[in-house]
């Protein structure tokens, strides 16, 4: 653990996680996007997973780990898409943190043709919320995995 990455510290249990971990192992975890002093209304959905081990690159996972994020993405996705996403877009990006970390993006219907997944939680209608509505879609999603 690396006292100074946010990944760690919210794996760690130091940064509250609305909702909790949705779904855990030993290599593993996935969590919905908490509220930030950046960010204090995240997208609805926006669902990261990581590994509990500190190390950067995806090309860097043991087997085991790169296995575990895969099944939790799947998962996460499959859920997802019961709470109403049309498609879940997902990536590993690089930046902003140097402790692997997967973001799982669900587009939701009504989107105009022609968003990126990038412009998603900018759209008007865009569905925010902040600790107890991630919470409470938590929970829903939780009734699916």
């Amino acid at each position: 653990m690396s006292s100074d990455c946010l990944v760690c510290r919210e794996v760690a249990g130091e940064v509250e996680l609305p909702g909790g971990f949705l779904l855990e192992d030993e290599d593993a975890v996935a969590f919905h996007v908490p509220p930030t002093e950046k960010t204090p209304q995240p997208y609805l959905g926006h669902c990261l997973v990581v590994t509990r081990r500190h190390v950067d690159h995806l090309g860097d996972l043991t087997e085991p780990e790169a296995t575990a994020v895969a099944l939790a993405a799947r998962a996460l996705a499959r859920a997802l898409r019961a709470e109403g996403a049309e498609r879940v877009h997902v990536a590993v990006i690089g930046t902003g943190s140097d402790h692997f970390h997967q973001h799982l993006f669900p587009r939701y219907p009504g989107v105009p043709a022609g968003t990126t997944w990038t412009a998603l939680d900018e759209l008007p209608d865009a569905p925010h919320g902040g600790t107890d509505e991630i919470a409470g879609f938590a929970a829903r999603l939780g009734l699916h995995l």
